[in-house]
């Protein structure tokens, strides 16, 4: 309710809206809600150059979708995101979207291969540790992969 005031009583400020999206997002029952709301802050700061807070808006896309299990999209969201400001927690959410498409295992472990490599992140570490390791599809390659990476920590 604070946050909706909030939002009323500065509409110009788009960070308030931002927020208020995310709270609605977290709701099942206004999900939809949110997404008229960051569907409408998109296009109004769609124009070039984009405010740094736009990747913030794309990265909520990619939540919400994550949470309607529209995975593709949620992927395509979080590569949007990062392209606009690279972020450690929005690579590994790209991951995990990822996999759970089977077709796209190859492009999440190259993923995040890659952006592990360029940051030594632990939180990238252990996504592509847990990527390497998910027991219904790893080969024994990866299995060594994932061992050496540990071991080499």
């Amino acid at each position: 309710a604070d946050i909706r005031a909030a939002a009323q009583h500065d509409p110009e400020d788009p960070t308030i809206h931002i927020e208020l999206a995310r709270v609605l997002a977290k709701n099942r029952n206004r999900a939809f809600e949110a997404a008229l709301l960051i569907d409408g802050l998109q296009r109004k700061y769609s124009a070039d150059p984009k405010p740094d807070f736009y990747a913030d808006l794309i990265a909520l896309e990619g939540e919400l979708n994550s949470e309607f299990g529209d995975w593709e999209e949620a992927a395509l969201a979080y590569d949007r995101a990062v392209e606009l400001r690279p972020e450690v927690a929005w690579y590994v959410q790209r991951a995990r979207a990822l996999s759970h498409l089977t077709e796209k295992r190859a492009e999440q472990l190259q993923g995040l291969r890659e952006c592990y490599a360029a940051t030594q992140n632990p939180a990238l570490l252990r996504a592509l540790c847990d990527a390497l390791l998910k027991s219904d599809v790893s080969t024994n390659a990866e299995h060594r992969e994932a061992t050496a990476l540990i071991e080499a920590e």
